[in-house]
Order: C-alpha cells, then sequence, then structure tokens
C-alpha cells in the first residue's frame, strides 16, 4: 500500500507539472494510463490471463463488475473512456489522477446525471473514442451478471455504434467486493501473493434495431463466458 501511494503520488506531480508546459490529450492520457498500470499491475500481484482481441473503435464496451481492480485490469487493455461513479472523484490522488486519464462522472442517485451520462457516451463515441461501462451498476455476489441497465444500449442502438462484450472473473472469492469499505476490501484483495484473474473481449454485436435484443445477447456472451472460466478453475464455483 505504502509503494502504491507513494508511485500513484509521484506519477500525479509529474503528469500535473508535465501539462503546465504541454496540453493535455486523450492520446497522453491514454499513454499515462498505460504507464501506470504497467507498473502497478505487477507490483500488486495481479495475474491477468487476457482472451480476445481489442480493434473495435468506436464501440461501447460493457462489463461484468465484480470488484475493486475491475477498472484497473480491464482498462490496461484497452483505449477507452470509462463512466464511474461520482464519489470516486473525491477520492485523494485516484479522483483527479483518473480524471486525466479519460473518466467522466455520474450520480447515481441523480436522474440529470445518468440522462448527462447517455448523452456524454453518445458524444464520446461521434469523436472516434471508445467507451468502457459497467452496465450493472454495482458489484455482487452472483455466479452470472445482474441485470444491466438498458439506457446506453438504448443510445447505441439510435446512433448505430457496435457493442464489444467482455466477461472479467477471479479465481477466489476474496476478490469480490460486497458488504465491506475500500480500505477492507483493500486488504481482502492484497492480503494474498496474487490476484488471479481471467478477461476475455468478445466479438463486437451491431446492425441491432432494437436495444433489449442487443442487451440481452451481450449478457448472454458474457454469462455463457464466465460459466466458462469458472470451470475447473474457480475456488467460489466448484461445480462443473
Amino acid at each position: 500500500m505504502v509503494l502504491l501511494v507513494i508511485f500513484s503520488s509521484l506519477t500525479h506531480l509529474c503528469y500535473s507539472t508535465y501539462i503546465l508546459f504541454s496540453k493535455h490529450t486523450n492520446q497522453k492520457g491514454y499513454k499515462l494510463r498505460k504507464f501506470y498500470l504497467s507498473v502497478i499491475l505487477p507490483l500488486m500481484g495481479i495475474r491477468v490471463q487476457k482472451k480476445g482481441l481489442v480493434n473495435t473503435k468506436p464501440a461501447l464496451y460493457v462489463c461484468n463488475h465484480r470488484g475493486l481492480l475491475d477498472f484497473t485490469i480491464t482498462l490496461n487493455y484497452v483505449e477507452a473512456f470509462i463512466l464511474s461513479k461520482a464519489e470516486v472523484r473525491k477520492y485523494p490522488i485516484l479522483g483527479k489522477g483518473s480524471g486525466y486519464t479519460g473518466v467522466f462522472w455520474v450520480d447515481r442517485g441523480d436522474k440529470n446525471s445518468r440522462g448527462s451520462a447517455r448523452q456524454a457516451i453518445i458524444e464520446i463515441l461521434k469523436s472516434g473514442e471508445n467507451v468502457f461501462i459497467f452496465p450493472e451498476g454495482t458489484t455482487h455476489y452472483e455466479r452470472t451478471s445482474m441485470d444491466f441497465k438498458i439506457g446506453s444500449f438504448e443510445e447505441v442502438v439510435k446512433e448505430g455504434f457496435a457493442v464489444v462484450p467482455v466477461a472479467l472473473e477471479y479465481k477466489t472469492g476474496r476478490d469480490y467486493w460486497k458488504n465491506m469499505n475500500m480500505v477492507q476490501m483493500y486488504f481482502s484483495q492484497f492480503g494474498k501473493l496474487f490476484t488471479r484473474c481471467k478477461l476475455h473481449y468478445g466479438p463486437a454485436l451491431h446492425g441491432y434495431n432494437n436495444a433489449e435484443k442487443l442487451c440481452s445477447d451481450a449478457r448472454k456472451w458474457i454469462d455463457d463466458e464466465l460459466i466458462s472460466m469458472q470451470k475447473d478453475w474457480s475456488e467460489v464455483w466448484t461445480e462443473s
């Protein structure tokens, strides 16, 4: 934790100083994120088995939501803006630093904020950038995904953009975030030598004219992939 805080603080300070003399751009933000994650993933003992190619742009990437590290792991492999809850913006260092790398905030309790988020997703896609979201809206301890919020899918269908489903699974239950604050979750997750996970990127889904069908197909691909990942590997879901 000490090393993580020190490295995060130094990275934030250096980049904040850098952009005083050079204009910040999305590409610079992506490079900052890639550099940062290339250091902290090994530092934190995260071991990722990745499958699938990330080559669709612009697209809406949708992933199931397990725990604290979901953002960190998934964004190491795709250049995308990410939708995050507004509370994260208040976190020391993390809030400001993540803003540099392509984050837009949504207050889950504010209907106006959610509507603005949907509009922001489309504007970002129209600019040629990817967007990455967790459409369940919360973490959980279920074997497969919870219901997806359909709003983003409705916007994507209207504008004709592709959706790329992404499945993420952890080997142990200690990596699932439920009924803990961030500090408790941190020690649950990193009180072991390694954090092992599987990350699979699916095929681009496009050409849909029905948001419910698109949402259902994306969720089904993720759920099928989760079951496949768990077989003979997961310490939580042991049945085949």
